[in-house]
């Protein structure tokens, strides 16, 4: 079974689904982002059963507007499907091809009529359904055959990195986290991170505190410090393994308290320097360049719990 590659949005303006998602498809269409046209564009309510609109016929941005017209409410979930353009492999030879992808975007009466929370769940979402094309080949030898794929595969990865740049560009969210989607949506799980400031840094390390002291009972994820030794492989993602997982959380337990005396203005003491990163107008994006969906970004959380603060 494949596993998506998921961006996940948040935005401090609370807009409309609607307008979130049409501002989304927006995007593809101007940078060229997604291949052939917008089909099955879908409305549910709480009951996520329960369809108050589908169209499966191809559409285009102005008939999605027209088609959500009467749909703004809260309690909405909108989605619409299309392609990502990619390179995709046969055995070792390179295919121009796609993944499907779907936009999500949702209201937060929504989120919160089913038991979920908008710190995991975000805004909106956009998914592409295989992460294969965007995972490195990594190999003991490196081959030319292995070379050449992760030639394409770095490639893949630029589009979706300029996707998420556009997409801090033009929507100016909060804060983007890409996810692949066998592991809880928390920071510490995430390949790539865009904010705009540091004060969603420190967001980020309070809802990682409510991880370890609580746990999200909504999501049947118990608190972190009650399985240092044997630590929820959900919780921490599947592809750390174990081992990996209990490092991890070893070293949260020796720092996690530092988050009680973190303020925004001790994050600002970060050394860039030391990360892959892109500074834009509306925020930064870090990532493991290259091939950032190899990798978890817990060691930047980690740097910035070891941020020396005064208690």
């Amino acid at each position: 079974m494949s596993t998506e590659l998921v961006i996940r949005i948040w935005t401090d303006n609370r807009i409309s689904a609607r307008a979130q998602l049409l501002e989304l498809i927006k995007i593809f269409e101007l940078k060229g982002f997604n291949q052939g046209s917008w089909k099955g564009l879908t409305v549910r309510k709480s009951d996520l059963s329960q369809k108050t609109l589908q169209l499966q016929e191809p559409l285009s941005w102005e008939q999605i507007n027209t088609a959500l017209a009467e749909y703004d409410s809260d309690d909405l979930h909108l989605s619409v499907r299309s392609a990502f353009p990619c390179w995709r492999f046969d055995g070792t030879t390179p295919q121009d091809e796609f993944v499907p992808l779907w936009i999500e975007a949702w209201g937060n009466n929504f989120v919160n009529s089913t038991g979920r929370c908008r710190e995991v769940e975000g805004d909106a979402a956009i998914s592409l359904a295989n992460s294969g094309p965007f995972v490195a080949l990594i190999e003991s030898e490196e081959t030319p055959q292995v070379r050449q794929v992760n030639q394409y595969i770095e490639k893949n990865l630029e589009r979706v990195t300029d996707l998420i740049l556009a997409i801090a560009e033009q929507v100016n969210p909060v804060t983007m986290k890409a996810f692949t989607a066998q592991g809880l949506y928390q920071p510490l799980n995430a390949h790539l991170v865009f904010f705009r400031d540091q004060t969603v840094l420190l967001n980020d390390l309070i809802f990682i505190k409510k991880l370890w002291d609580e746990g999200l009972p909504g999501y049947r994820t118990p608190p972190l410090r009650e399985s240092v030794d044997k630590p929820d492989l959900y919780t921490l993602h599947p592809w750390r393994g174990l081992e990996a997982s209990q490092t991890l959380s070893n070293r949260l337990s020796g720092l996690i308290n530092n988050i009680d005396y973190l303020t925004p203005t001790d994050l600002e003491q970060i050394d860039w320097q030391h990360y892959d990163n892109y500074e834009g107008e509306n925020g930064r994006v870090v990532l493991d360049y290259p091939y950032w969906v190899n990798s978890f970004l817990d060691h930047f959380y980690i740097a910035l719990l070891s941020t020396n603060v005064k208690k």
